[in-house]
């Protein structure tokens, strides 16, 4: 066989590999007839190269183009996984940490709001009160500030938290209810900012001696007005 029939088969291989669907299979390849869509023949290209049931091979001993169409497709995959391999970006894996106490986890989970409600009075009673003025009594700034913290934590609505500060109240963390409406005002102060500023380094302190490092800003407060920027 010359060099010009060699270069035919190779030809006509690449067009097989193109335009039909080869199957890969336990025992080898199964390639499609380019002439009838109901023929398939048999091509094993390890060890030995020999296709089984192609008649042109059987004859010439030769590699046929169904042999040359598994080899161009081998080749492209191979192409294909170290493109892949050199251009695809190494991610690192996500670390994981194991819970080894769960007990402890567990409770500290289920008593959390128990436990954040004594602390978050505590903080709050450090609050100085303004001078009383005359007129109708207002809320005190330690309970205005107890609501709108709690709040926050809750993750809920105003409206939504108005029955938890109720319960609130009822176990004598507030000295007076607290309206939904006096939360919105609170929070429209700019004294808010300065008070609740000081209350987060307050809460810091006792961490201060073990961490170094804080989020930028990780309390979820922000005001209820919003101004787009054009």
């Amino acid at each position: 066989m010359n060099k010009a029939q060699v270069e035919l088969r190779k030809r006509r291989g690449r067009e097989i590999a193109a335009r039909l669907r080869i199957k890969k299979e336990d025992d080898g390849w199964k390639v499609p007839s380019s002439k009838s869509v109901h023929k398939h023949y048999k091509v094993i290209v390890e060890p030995t190269n020999v296709s089984f049931t192609c008649s042109d091979h059987e004859e010439t001993g030769q590699r046929c183009k169904h042999i040359y169409a598994v080899e161009c497709l081998i080749e492209e995959e191979q192409k294909k996984s170290r493109s892949l391999a050199e251009f695809e970006p190494i991610r690192p894996l996500k670390p994981t940490y194991r819970q080894k106490n769960w007990p402890a986890f567990n409770a500290s989970q289920m008593h959390e709001e128990e436990e954040f409600l004594p602390l978050l009075y505590d903080l709050c009673q450090t609050i100085p009160e303004p001078p009383r003025r005359r007129g109708r009594r207002p809320v005190p700034i330690r309970d205005a500030i107890f609501a709108v913290i709690y709040k926050v934590w809750l993750t809920r609505s105003a409206r939504r938290s108005v029955s938890a500060l109720n319960n609130a109240y009822t176990r004598g963390f507030l000295e007076r209810p607290v309206t939904f409406n006096t939360l919105w005002s609170c929070l429209e102060k700019k004294e808010t900012t300065t008070i609740l500023h000081d209350l987060i380094v307050r809460s810091s302190l006792p961490m201060a001696s073990v961490e170094s490092i804080f989020a930028v800003d990780s309390t979820g407060f922000l005001g209820n007005r919003f101004v787009r920027l054009v």
